[in-house]
């Protein structure tokens, strides 16, 4: 653990690496509260009487305020996802760009995934599991998770940590000579 702690200081350390990680998170995080408030985003682009300066700030304040449409925990794990996320681009990338290859990349889209499928509020569910579900059955669904979708929040977090986790162990102890 010590180890990849340290392949990680190491990596993160370098601005291109770190820039990746940072943009890629916020970029995530801000996508994510986009689709959230596209209605409200549509709304207001699609308005006659808005001109383009309110627009633009209303845009802004819709994808820059996120306790409007989620609660502390989802804001949370949101951004923790995102960070993971960022985390986790700029630590293949960098293996690619040093080893030619990437043997962890669809775990941690995978945790993406699933992690993206618990956006959602408790009293319309997760919207995005919605578009693959019926509406009454994803309500059905959520019912009877306890965290009310929150589970799929929680469970994409995990798997991006064991994605990270592998990735920084393959870079601290690889199996072909990559230098850090």
């Amino acid at each position: 653990m010590r180890l990849s702690l340290l392949a990680a200081y190491r990596v993160l350390r370098q601005p291109r690496y770190a820039l990746t990680a940072i943009g890629a998170g916020i970029l995530l995080f801000l996508l994510i509260t986009m689709v959230s408030e596209y209605r409200n985003i549509l709304s207001a682009v699609a308005s006659d009487v808005i001109d383009f300066r309110m627009k633009a700030r209303l845009i802004a304040i819709f994808m820059t305020t996120p306790q409007i449409m989620f609660d502390e925990l989802t804001i949370a794990a949101i951004m923790l996802l995102s960070g993971l996320f960022g985390i986790n681009l700029a630590l293949n990338y960098y293996v690619l760009r040093m080893a030619g290859t990437v043997n962890y990349a669809s775990g941690s889209l995978f945790g993406l995934a699933i992690g993206v499928l618990g956006v959602g509020c408790a009293a319309c569910g997760s919207f995005i599991l919605a578009s693959f579900l019926s509406v009454s059955a994803t309500a059905a669904v959520i019912s009877f998770l306890p965290l009310r979708g929150k589970e799929l929040l929680l469970t994409g977090i995990v798997v991006m940590l064991i994605a990270t986790y592998r990735t920084l162990k393959s870079i601290a102890r690889p199996v072909c000579p990559v230098q850090i």
